[in-house]
């Protein structure tokens, strides 16, 4: 028993508290509680999980900003040095 989280279409972040069971249901996605079950549209979730799934989530976001932040530095670099080899050629 702990807490869900739901990322909904509209950017919000739904966090639901004493969490037992989540299942589907039609196009449902129905979350179980130890007092009563919450039912949202499948189509207005975006992403859904326990806190560990989050973590995860939240490793790989910044694994991509890592490579994404070495590829613009690379990028630079390369163009620093080809605007300085053209730079010195004329």
């Amino acid at each position: 028993m702990g807490n869900y989280y739901l990322l909904l279409r509209n950017g919000t972040m739904e966090t639901i508290k004493n969490f037992l069971n989540v299942y589907q249901e039609n196009d449902k996605l129905v979350v179980e509680t130890t007092n009563d079950s919450i039912t949202f549209e499948k189509n207005q979730v975006v992403m859904h999980g326990t806190e560990d799934y989050w973590v995860k989530v939240l490793e790989l976001f910044k694994c991509i900003d890592r490579i994404m932040y070495k590829r613009i530095n690379s990028s630079l670099a390369k163009a620093v040095t080809l605007g300085y080899l053209f730079g010195k050629i004329s």
